[in-house]
């Protein structure tokens, strides 16, 4: 069973905790900072955020910081755990899930994926996602920035 909560800063330690090694690395590449800072910073910026559970277990955190009010494209930002290994199925219909929500704050979502990371490239693929711009050097990894469009659907 899938269950959504807002998401508060008390889960940045939760998230932070049953992140996947790989995981922990690329934020400390790309943001340059620990797990749970990182979440903590993306909290405070975003107007919107949620926590997915299957069950008791975290499956990630997710949220939207705006970009340009006028073009309704904001930056959005996702720190998965280790149980989306565990539960593949219900994490992609919370994606799903995640998507519709996301397209009721914003026709337009982008931010960087890391380059080298191929679940979670495919997992972009999946949702519909395209690349915008590659290869970009962040801390001598690689990434791409994508953008995920929708219709903007206000509620």
């Amino acid at each position: 069973m899938i269950r959504w909560d807002v998401a508060r800063t008390h889960h940045a330690p939760l998230i932070a905790r049953c992140m996947r090694p790989r995981d922990v690395e690329e934020i400390r590449v790309g943001w340059g900072t620990d797990p749970e800072t990182a979440i903590r910073h993306a909290l405070r910026a975003s107007y919107f955020a949620r926590v997915c559970f299957a069950g008791m277990e975290p499956l990630g955190i997710y949220g939207l910081s705006p970009v340009c009010v006028m073009s309704q494209t904001s930056q959005v930002w996702i720190f998965g755990t280790r149980y989306i290994d565990t539960h593949k199925l219900a994490f992609l219909k919370a994606s799903r899930s995640a998507m519709q929500a996301i397209y009721h704050h914003a026709a337009r979502v982008t931010n960087f994926i890391d380059a080298a990371d191929e679940p979670a490239n495919k997992w972009l693929r999946w949702l519909g996602g395209k690349l915008i711009v590659t290869d970009i050097d962040r801390g001598g990894r690689r990434f791409h920035q994508f953008l995920l469009e929708g219709k903007c659907q206000p509620g």
